[in-house]
């Protein structure tokens, strides 16, 4: 996490936390990070990062995996229920 503002630092959280959700709901699916990657359309590389919290995903990404995991993108974004 970096060092800075309560601003900085609140965004690391996020990025962390988006970053967990997105990473349990690929093992729920069985995708390996890869796997994922590919079907979303981003680098391997890309989606180890976002599951780290090192990197913010793009809303269009975040649709694309919500897509490819068969999940509302909220769902990755909230802690809302899944919608079915």
């Amino acid at each position: 996490m970096r060092k800075g503002t309560l601003h900085t630092v609140l965004l690391d959280l996020l990025m962390s936390i988006v970053g967990a959700r997105i990473k349990a709901a690929r093992e729920r699916a069985v995708y390996g990070q890869a796997e994922l990657a590919r079907a979303a359309g981003i680098t391997p590389n890309a989606l180890w990062q976002i599951e780290r919290g090192l990197r913010e995903p793009r809303p269009v990404t975040v649709r694309k995996l919500a897509e490819v995991l068969g999940v509302e993108p909220r769902t990755l974004m909230t802690d809302g229920e899944e919608s079915t």
